[in-house]
């Protein structure tokens, strides 16, 4: 039997499997397809920072009807939620405050609560210089949040910290309005870092917008 392995390996056949393709309808991985849009995006969100806030909320609104009811009635924010393990770098802070800013319903008394890591990254190998790269002192990210976010929300606004690994890797986007309506969107990262600068808060390509009722 040892000899069969030895020799020229180039020569030896590669089969592969004759097994038939068969398309899975994805919506049958969700509990309730009704309410549920899976969105792939590629460079939809592109443009100005300034108007990314204004640009994310549309594209939300054209891919859930649900969501996009409440956006169009503008009914009233009660308040936002977003957690984030990686938050840790000044151009999805920026893109965040667009978001928030903008969102749809949003008044003087909309609560928001953001959620992040106790840590910043540690990969970095040299001093951080452009907008992408992450901050190497947790009390700069800390104070720039503090100053972007809590300077423009007030009393309004809570920064809970946790460990890394008590935030889950998917970021996700909470909304609470006051007809008792709680979508949030689910958002799963498959890119690298090129998609960074141009199309969401840290390489958005895949979303799960739910809709709770």
């Amino acid at each position: 039997m040892e000899s069969s392995w030895q020799g020229n390996h180039s020569a030896w056949p590669l089969e592969r499997g004759g097994a038939p393709v068969q398309t899975i309808d994805q919506n049958k991985f969700f509990a309730k397809a009704e309410r549920t849009a899976l969105c792939s995006l590629t460079n939809e969100l592109n443009g100005r920072v300034e108007d990314f806030g204004e640009t994310f909320w549309r594209f939300v609104s054209q891919r859930s009807p649900l969501v996009g009811g409440r956006l169009e009635r503008n009914t009233p924010l009660v308040s936002i939620e977003y957690s984030d393990r990686y938050l840790n770098s000044p151009l999805p802070v920026r893109l965040l405050a667009e978001v928030i800013a903008h969102a749809p319903g949003m008044s003087s008394s909309s609560a928001v609560k953001l959620i992040t890591t106790d840590q910043v990254s540690n990969f970095s190998s040299s001093s951080p210089t452009l907008l992408k790269h992450d901050w190497q002192v947790l009390k700069h990210r800390d104070n720039v949040l503090q100053g972007g976010l809590s300077g423009a929300l007030g009393g309004r606004f809570t920064h809970l910290k946790q460990p890394k690994f008590d935030v889950p890797h998917g970021r996700v986007l909470r909304l609470k309005f006051a007809d008792g309506g709680s979508p949030s969107c689910l958002i799963k990262d498959s890119a690298t870092g090129g998609q960074q600068e141009q199309s969401g808060l840290i390489s958005l390509r895949q979303w799960l917008i739910k809709s709770a009722s």
